[in-house]
């Protein structure tokens, strides 16, 4: 019987070899976004992908200002933020405001950001950055938003346009919905359907 020429591995040889190569690098990096709403009710949309379980951290930058993931300074002025993240069938999974960690605001001296730091498994995930008061109704995506968004802050203060977001973990993520936001688009076809359907009934 001729004799095996590579040698069997046994499961203790497996993870000492594992041991010594030390763990795989992973492909989750850091993506940074930066933009202006067109209007208090915009919702620019971000997609993410995970490969593997993650603990993913979604940061709005834009009220307080600061050092981006990618190293850009954001100014300070922006609204204050909102952020709700989804799952691939457009399931609400979270909603922030005002997270905890947000740095303070030089003027107002408040900490208006928003901060979402999930264990997410495997999967695609969207996250929308609204101004405060435009909370997303849940539980699905296509539900919408109140649509109470505003420039000012809850404390009546003015405030710009800007938003600025960094996803922390992800494997991939893409701006994928242009301002003003599809939803409102997919809004404005839903009451066309329904002014076609009331002249078809009329």
């Amino acid at each position: 019987m001729p004799q095996n020429p590579f040698p069997t591995l046994t499961l203790p040889t497996m993870a000492l070899a594992a041991m010594l190569l030390g763990p795989l690098p992973g492909s989750a990096a850091e993506f940074s976004f930066q933009g202006t709403l067109a209007e208090p009710n915009a919702v620019p949309l971000i997609q993410f992908s995970l490969s593997a379980p993650t603990t993913v951290t979604l940061q709005s930058l834009g009220y307080a200002g600061g050092l981006n993931a990618a190293g850009e300074v954001v100014a300070d002025g922006g609204f204050d933020t909102v952020l709700a993240l989804f799952d691939a069938t457009g399931t609400l999974l979270d909603q922030n405001d005002d997270g905890a960690g947000a740095a303070p605001d030089p003027v107002t001296g408040s900490a208006y950001d928003a901060v979402l730091e999930v264990l997410l498994a495997p999967g695609m995930y969207t996250v929308a950055l609204v101004s405060y008061g435009n909370f997303a109704v849940g539980p699905a995506l296509s539900d919408g938003f109140t649509g109470n968004g505003a420039f000012n802050d809850i404390d009546g203060n003015p405030r710009g346009t800007a938003w600025a977001l960094d996803v922390l973990g992800a494997d991939s993520a893409t701006l994928v919905v242009p301002e003003p936001a599809a939803l409102a688009l997919f809004g404005a076809g839903l009451a066309g359907l329904g002014l076609l359907r009331r002249r078809r009934s009329a």
